[in-house]
């Protein structure tokens, strides 16, 4: 257990909040919930086939040999203020009604999931990532008999990070299907260090949410269809991330969110008591933040959004994504004043720019 005591107690040292070690064996049982989940069609925007599923869920694909994955955890629970602890207490009275009552008074803005207002959360991962398998290979110099082999992976790896980290023993899965933890919620970012030592594994957790199920009630899309069972056709998260079209009967369910969602992580009371972090890189960056303008984003250049949003999770979705999802929030928070800057975006050269800029002028004046 040296090694793993001395890989721990570094890990607290340069700021990872959560650690855990599992082995590489494949991860069936996860396996088994992706093949029903694609033959459901949840998966279908995911471009999930059976083969990438089976790549996915066996770490040996990844490094052939593989013995351990060492699973970390940053929290992203960053302190805003009052403004936060409103939020949540509104956040238990939720539906998409009150919600456009509270935009009245917010004026032409938009939400900005809480993981995407710092700097982009996998520079960050995978910054520590790599502190942490330097420090393994220094305590490794002098042992010809362990050559340290390791891979790297951060949320777009191909590997399942949340079984990783629920079988590291870093949290258990909730029934929006995020991991959550005892000092952190789900307020978590997860990162892997794929490696062929042998390392002794944690026990799994086993934990659960007993009878809450206030996330499933929460979702105004229905996206949590029953307990651990996501539609993710119809998460807003990822509808708000995803390219092209988003069905017109989703369009006023989205509100004013225009990346990402944490409807089902405010309503969670496992995330109302938990601990703050300090760290200056999950901060919001201006525009970035709870409340961001939306007009500039309408009509926003390459040279704009590059400016704006560099070095964010929001960079990788690209401008006309953020644009779309702008005028999508336009036209339900309904403020006439935005008419103009949807007007000149009905003569944008690109097909679903305009066609969503049709539908917000409509729903505007039809209100």
């Amino acid at each position: 257990m040296y090694l793993e005591s001395e890989i721990k107690n570094f890990s607290k040292k340069i700021g990872i909040d959560a650690i855990g070690i599992t082995s590489a064996k494949p991860f069936n049982n996860v396996k088994r919930i992706f093949i029903d989940r694609v033959r459901r069609g949840f998966y279908k925007d995911l471009n999930y086939t059976i083969e990438k599923i089976n790549f996915i869920c066996n770490p040996k694909n990844m490094l052939t040999d593989a013995k351990s994955i060492i699973s970390i955890a940053l929290s992203y629970n960053v302190p805003i203020g009052e403004e936060k602890i409103e939020e949540r207490e509104n956040s238990y009275e939720y539906d998409i009604h009150s919600e456009e009552r509270k935009t009245k008074k917010r004026g032409n803005t938009g939400i900005i999931a809480k993981f995407a207002w710092g700097i982009d959360y996998h520079k960050v991962l995978k910054n520590k990532l790599k502190i942490l398998a330097d420090f393994i290979s220094s305590k490794l110099l002098n042992d010809s008999k362990k050559r340290f082999k390791y891979k790297i992976l951060v949320d777009t790896g191909p590997i399942v990070d949340r079984a990783v980290a629920n079988r590291a023993g870093i949290g258990w899965y909730g029934k929006n299907c995020n991991i959550i933890t005892k000092r952190f919620g789900s307020w978590i970012l997860l990162g892997e260090i794929l490696t062929n030592l042998k390392l002794k594994p944690d026990e799994p957790n086993f934990e659960n949410c007993g009878d809450c199920d206030l996330c499933i009630k929460a979702c105004p899309t229905g996206a949590i269809i029953s307990p651990y069972v996501i539609d993710v056709r119809k998460c807003i998260s990822h509808i708000t991330q995803k390219r092209g079209e988003i069905p017109l009967n989703l369009l006023e369910k989205i509100g004013r969110r225009i990346y990402g969602c944490d409807i089902c992580q405010d309503v969670c009371p496992l995330n109302k008591e938990v601990e703050f972090v300090e760290k200056d890189y999950f901060l919001p960056i201006p525009p970035r933040g709870k409340n961001i303008n939306l007009l500039p984003l309408v009509c926003m250049s390459e040279i704009e959004f590059n400016r704006w949003f560099k070095n964010s999770a929001i960079s990788w979705v690209g401008k006309d994504v953020l644009r779309r999802n702008a005028i999508i929030a336009l036209g339900n928070v309904g403020e006439s004043n935005s008419m103009v800057f949807l007007s000149k975006a009905t003569e944008d050269r690109d097909e679903i720019i305009r066609k969503y800029a049709s539908w917000a002028i409509n729903k505007i004046k039809n209100r």
